[in-house]
């Protein structure tokens, strides 16, 4: 009987101990769940936070690239107008050297009739009206040498006008173009600092 009591005692006794230790393991487990749900969660949010970043990183990327690319195509077509502006200055200065030779020949011309009028001049006072044909023809001929010569220094004074606002305008250009590759050279070591970062 004592027996009897003591196994049912000693029966009971474990079922409570399995209970209390099932019911320890289900709590273990489910604070266990939960705690790897909230570390999923956080770890969710975490990525969605990475992913909008990258997203940004890569939109603000693509505006830089494309604002850098704008700036170079404009940095280009500065290049070929102060190459333009090379062309015709060397063109106008060419035509420029030209008319000052021509200018020379004709100042050379001037001084050969002054000295023919003067000779001119000198054999009508000894000959008389014989000569006076000739003095007419040289005076002409001087007149007409002067002309020209008024109308070859309009010419330059011109290109010589034309000549100065090229160099101004290729002056503001150059410095344009530098100030537009040093801005790029700036945008561009920048970037590349923050992508490093």
């Amino acid at each position: 009987m004592m027996n009897n009591l003591s196994n049912k005692n000693s029966l009971i006794g474990a079922l409570v101990i399995l209970l209390l230790v099932t019911s320890w393991w289900g709590q273990s487990e489910t604070g266990a769940n939960k705690q790897l749900t909230r570390e999923k969660k956080a770890a969710e949010v975490q990525l969605a936070a990475v992913k909008a970043e990258s997203t940004g990183i890569h939109q603000a990327l693509q505006e830089k690239t494309a604002a850098l690319t704008d700036a170079e195509k404009k940095l280009s077509m500065a290049k070929t107008q102060v190459q333009n502006l090379a062309k015709k200055f060397s063109e106008k200065k060419s035509a420029l050297i030209a008319l000052n030779k021509e200018e020379r020949v004709l100042l050379e011309k001037i001084n050969e009739l002054e000295l023919a009028l003067k000779n001119a001049k000198d054999q009508q006072a000894q000959a008389g009206s014989e000569q006076q044909q000739n003095v007419q023809e040289t005076v002409a001929a001087h007149n007409e040498a002067l002309t020209k010569l008024k109308k070859a220094e309009g010419r330059i004074a011109q290109l010589e006008k034309e000549l100065t606002e090229l160099k101004t305008r290729t002056a503001k250009l150059k410095a344009q173009a530098e100030k537009e590759q040093k801005k790029l050279k700036a945008q561009a070591e920048k970037e590349q600092a923050e992508l490093k970062a």
